[in-house]
């Protein structure tokens, strides 16, 4: 097999991979990207068959604002634990094993559970059990996770404009799901519709974004591919 011939094999399975991958990733952040319309929907029914300040009309929005950061984290998690694996070992520099014991020393005899298991095996499992346990609080914890897949400052560059409104929408889940929604006085703070609008607006770029930058042409596949050529430097 010659170097052009091999390039062509590896990229096509690479394309083909990826683009499986994105396509189900994609499906899931577009139903769920729905299922958050309808509930700002029910609330507009409610909103007007009622009162906007009917109490549990709001409360709506706010379960539109929990679903909409789930949303987010699924779409990362998923592509973590689906491209790190495979990516550039710096990558995997911020994962340690076993998960349930950070930076702690292990005895050789934990190898045992991994017996007749690949490499590649166990380092999924890895990757999948810290992310299990990972959170993405702010626009920070992403930008990390950009990083960890290999993008460069100027790729990352690229999602800079969607940083603020998802900053926004973690800062008020977080507000929804640890204090109520209440502010520093115990009140109720309300939640204005065209914001969480804005937020799932945001969200539905920055998918499109992470989607042409992490999945169409992430740089796990082109280290991939030049692994593949220093294995093969005959083309055999």
């Amino acid at each position: 097999m010659t170097a052009d011939n091999l390039s062509e094999r590896v990229k096509q399975a690479a394309r083909e991979g990826v683009e499986a991958f994105s396509q189900e990733n994609l499906e899931r952040l577009v139903a769920n990207y729905f299922r958050c319309r309808t509930l700002v929907d029910i609330h507009g029914h409610l909103a007007k068959t009622l009162s906007a300040e009917a109490p549990g009309v709001q409360d709506v929005l706010r379960a539109a604002v929990v679903l909409l950061h789930a949303s987010v984290e699924d779409m990362l998690r998923t592509a973590a634990v689906a491209l790190i694996p495979a990516g550039p070992s710096a990558g995997l520099d911020s994962i340690y094993w076993p998960a349930d014991r950070p930076k702690e020393k292990a005895a050789v005899s934990i190898l045992a559970a991994y017996r007749g298991r690949s490499v590649d095996e166990v380092l999924s499992q890895c990757v999948e059990e810290h992310f299990a346990r990972q959170t993405f609080n702010n626009s920070t914890d992403v930008m990390n996770l950009l990083t960890q897949f290999g993008l460069t400052a100027e790729e990352r560059a690229k999602f800079r404009p969607f940083l603020g409104n998802l900053d926004a929408m973690m800062k008020r889940r977080h507000q929804i799901v640890h204090r109520a929604d209440r502010d520093v006085n115990a009140q109720v703070v309300a939640l204005a519709v065209g914001d969480v609008v804005q937020w799932m607006d945001t969200v539905q770029d920055f998918g499109r974004a992470f989607f042409m930058y992490c999945c169409a042409k992430p740089a796990v596949l082109r280290a991939g591919i030049e692994a593949l050529y220093a294995e093969n430097p005959g083309g055999q």
